[in-house]
């Protein structure tokens, strides 16, 4: 198993439980499926109002989630039109 480490901020935590549902005891498990399997979203990609401008960002559950390094920032919802 993959021995990756995720830090989650308070910020991000919160919005995975307004935004997606998550239980605190399962953020970190999202987090880390987000970071390696979510899609890599291209720095140049524009989803419908907001322009994605991180190297680490990834899109995973119809939902875009923002990291820095191996840390969570926050998760926005992917546009309805955006998704596939």
């Amino acid at each position: 198993m993959d021995e990756t480490t995720i830090t989650i901020s308070k910020h991000a935590q919160r919005r995975l439980k307004e935004r997606l549902g998550v239980r605190k005891s399962a953020c970190q498990r999202v987090a880390k499926n987000a970071l390696l399997r979510g899609k890599r979203a291209a720095m140049d990609d524009r989803l419908d109002g907001y322009y994605i401008i991180n190297d680490d960002a990834r899109i995973y559950r119809e939902s875009i989630f923002i990291f820095r390094e191996n840390t969570l920032i926050t998760v926005y919802p992917q546009p309805k039109n955006n998704r596939r």
